[in-house]
């Protein structure tokens, strides 16, 4: 089962890195969307509502990463704020998720 979390997890990580924000050199707002998948099923948001395309404006910088938009994302919806997602840095493979939606079960 982890290895099936971990396979949607980076599928979807490889997807969405291939698409690059790019904003102009004045700060403007930016609006994603973003789903979130745990176990084969979307998770659910600290109500109890399915996290399909929920909508995240990132604001205040000239450009965006996805870390930015992972971590809006869980300071907006998850119950525990910031604290459900984590990243963690390795020589071999860089910047990595060390913890999405609470879960650490796929560290590298």
């Amino acid at each position: 089962m982890k290895k099936r979390v971990l396979s949607i997890l980076l599928t979807t990580l490889m997807v969405l890195s291939t698409f690059v924000v790019f904003a102009e050199e004045i700060a403007e707002d930016i609006t994603v969307y973003l789903s979130v998948s745990k176990y084969g099923e979307f998770a659910k948001d600290k109500n109890g509502s399915d996290m399909v395309c929920r909508e995240i404006t990132l604001t205040g910088q000239a450009s965006y990463t996805l870390d930015d938009a992972f971590l809006a994302l869980h300071e907006t919806y998850y119950e525990g704020g910031a604290d459900g997602y984590a990243t963690s840095y390795s020589e071999s493979w860089g910047l990595g998720v060390a913890k999405m939606w609470g879960d650490e079960s796929y560290k590298f």
